[in-house]
């Protein structure tokens, strides 16, 4: 867990690590562990620095399923998963409802609803403990583009994945198969290598089914803006559907990565017709948590808080690789050492970098010129007089 300030000029003070944490992500073990966390945000509440008084309000931007842990909801899995609504997972789908996170009367949560409808025997709407941040309100939840990208680009290409499947006459129980039959497949596979992505299906043994990794943040970028549809699923009969749901979903991306003051009534309007798109293309049980987010709460969102793209979790997600890295590589592995090792190899990475001078160049002066750059035996001088001497 980092915490981040927003400066002045809309930019983001970097990633400070609070909390190195080696626990399942699971109500009661974050609850007890954060306890001193959650009594700081809730007492802390302005800062006076050189006589000006700030007065503080917190974010929390996360994945969904840590925000709904945190939030004491059920998982995305469950039917009532959405942390800002009370959408039900059978109207995911449904354009013409209306979902806020602001306004009760359009379905809005509220602190104070999730700590009454937990200790209800019934019509919980998936509240099943009290939120563990009792003083950040729902609305200073902000959707994570980064993870909002990346779920909804793995729903793209496992849609399509199926297709291709389906192309082969491949079923995914099988206990091996043969890619010289299966050629969109191989032809999806050929593709993926010949952009530099290591990449390849293989058989799952113990499940007996046809598995393959997920995808980066960068490899969904170059697939992004690489695929070409008509090649990979030539006189499919939804193939112009399906070039429109890539397609725009990248468009839709990119105006909420802009730098440049968003539309947020026709960035709605684009992420309701891309579901309906999607709808269309393929079933309404597909819709996922995410791509309700995207519909509802994105929009809202960036007209509560404007840019929400400078809350990305990138930065995080490339500190905790780090901070993994590190674990191995610079601790014992021995429990709660190996984490306070971790911790402090960030802290001097931190506060030590700003005075460390690192490019410092180390120069060399001659004996013999007395010119800084090269030392003895590479001064000119020195060889004149010696070859002199010989």
């Amino acid at each position: 867990m980092t915490c981040s300030l927003l400066l002045a000029d809309g930019s983001l003070s970097g990633n400070h690590v609070l909390y190195v944490l080696q626990i399942p992500e699971k109500y009661d073990d974050l609850r007890s562990t954060l306890e001193g966390l959650v009594e700081d945000c809730a007492r802390l509440t302005s800062i006076t620095v050189k006589g000006k008084t700030y007065t503080l309000e917190y974010v929390l931007v996360t994945d969904l399923k840590f925000l709904n842990v945190l939030l004491g909801l059920q998982a995305c899995s469950a039917k009532y998963s959405c942390a800002w609504c009370t959408c039900s997972a059978e109207e995911r789908w449904d354009t013409t409802l209306k979902w806020s996170q602001s306004d009760k009367k359009f379905g809005a949560r509220t602190i104070d609803d999730i700590n009454k409808f937990c200790k209800r025997k019934k019509d919980k709407f998936g509240c099943v403990n009290e939120p563990i941040f009792q003083s950040i309100s729902i609305q200073n939840c902000i959707p994570d583009v980064l993870h909002l990208f990346l779920r909804i680009s793995d729903q793209l290409v496992n849609q399509l994945i199926a297709e291709l499947r389906s192309l082969d006459n491949l079923s995914k129980n099988v206990r091996d198969f043969n890619r010289s039959k299966a050629k969109n497949i191989t032809a999806f596979e050929d593709y993926i290598s010949s952009v530099g992505i290591k990449w390849k299906f293989y058989v799952d043994k113990a499940r007996g089914t046809i598995s393959c990794r997920d995808f980066t943040g960068p490899e969904h970028v170059t697939i992004q803006n690489t695929i070409n549809l008509d090649k990979l699923i030539p006189g499919h009969p939804k193939l112009c559907n399906i070039s429109l749901l890539w397609q725009n979903f990248g468009s839709i991306m990119g105006i909420i990565k802009s730098e440049n003051v968003v539309d947020v009534e026709s960035l709605s309007v684009k992420c309701k017709e891309w579901v309906q798109l999607y709808v269309r293309t393929y079933q309404a049980k597909d819709v996922t948590p995410y791509m309700h987010v995207l519909m509802y709460h994105v929009p809202e969102a960036i007209r509560i808080h404007g840019d929400i793209n400078i809350f990305s979790q990138q930065g995080m997600e490339k500190m905790n690789d780090s901070v993994t890295s590190w674990y191995f590589r610079s601790s014992n592995h021995n429990g709660i050492d190996a984490l306070q090792q971790v911790m402090m190899k960030q802290n001097r990475l931190e506060y030590l970098g700003v005075t460390c001078q690192r490019d410092v160049k180390f120069t060399v002066t001659c004996s013999v010129c007395l010119t800084d750059g090269h030392n003895k035996r590479t001064c000119k001088k020195n060889r004149a007089s010696d070859d002199l001497q010989s």
